[in-house]
């Protein structure tokens, strides 16, 4: 089904009111040839969280990994699986990416931040 702009952007006023940050994770080779794994920059967007959605999500979607946060958010948000969210504070992985017509749901579990944030 195709959702115009008018109507994502409606959506999107109306639904996405909460601020999470995207990384990227980032590797480099090290002058000793180690490989060191850090974590870009975030970019800012908004969406509509959810919390404890575990059970609906693996009924719903099929999925059996453990799922802490879903995020819906606009369907240009730059965002892959094996990036990290920054939400409250708290930082999540992110395991799957559904995309739909008018949104895409990002579904997260929750994590300990490895890995340092690169500066620009």
């Amino acid at each position: 089904m195709f959702v115009n702009d008018y109507t994502k952007n409606a959506f999107s006023k109306a639904f996405y009111d909460k601020t999470f940050s995207v990384y990227k994770t980032i590797k480099s080779v090290g002058v000793e040839g180690d490989v060191q794994t850090s974590l870009s920059n975030y970019s800012e967007y908004y969406g509509n969280v959810q919390f404890n959605t575990n059970e609906r999500v693996q009924k719903e979607f099929g999925i059996k990994e453990n799922i802490d946060l879903v995020i819906s958010t606009s369907t240009s948000t730059d965002v892959s699986i094996n990036d990290y969210i920054e939400y409250q504070s708290k930082y999540y992985i992110v395991k799957h990416v559904l995309t739909f017509d008018s949104h895409i749901n990002i579904l997260c579990e929750k994590t300990e931040l490895r890995y340092t944030i690169a500066s620009v």
